[in-house]
């Protein structure tokens, strides 16, 4: 049997909430590359991240994105990570 699955629509809950289109969820964001992409393809997207130093170097590589910088995550031989501009 060949199945054929064929999207005709979305329905909506009864929130009266409308369907936002290409929302991407990220639940472990880490350094942000999710979201870059995301906003390079005009998407809203919502990112979880517990680790203070991943959710800066998110917010950093976001500003540089902005701004058309490309950023580099670097692990240096110490284990810190550093942000460097390209």
């Amino acid at each position: 049997m060949n199945s054929e699955y064929i999207t005709i629509g979305f329905s909506s809950c009864s929130c009266n909430v409308p369907y936002v289109p290409g929302v991407i969820l990220d639940p472990f964001m880490g350094a942000g590359t999710v979201a870059v992409v995301a906003k390079q393809l005009l998407r809203d997207y919502i990112g979880a991240e517990l680790n203070p130093e991943y959710i800066t170097i998110t917010e950093n590589r976001l500003a540089a994105a902005q701004i058309g910088q490309r950023c580099l995550v670097e692990r240096p031989p110490d284990k810190q990570l550093t942000l460097l501009p390209q």
